[in-house]
């Protein structure tokens, strides 16, 4: 699959989870993708400071791997 039809499903992914995260003030980006299929993301807003951001790195981790399995490490930078 090319990188382009993986990043568009990526953000399919992360559009279904933004409402949520909108709700307390948060948000995440898609930065990019490697060669290898890993990416990066980054959450921004509230939630990059919030106490349960482990919980929602772990949610948004499962909700891509499910929605996109060709993809390699998921990496969430929280700045």
């Amino acid at each position: 699959m090319e990188k382009k039809e993986i990043e568009k499903k990526i953000n399919l992914a992360l559009d279904e989870l933004r409402p949520f995260l909108k709700d307390d003030g948060g948000d995440v980006e898609f930065v990019n993708i490697n060669h290898s299929n890993d990416i990066n993301l980054r959450l921004v807003g509230a939630c990059k400071d919030c106490s349960m951001s482990k919980t929602t790195t772990a949610g948004i981790k499962n909700a891509i791997k499910q929605a996109v399995p060709e993809i390699g490490e998921i990496k969430i930078l929280l700045s």
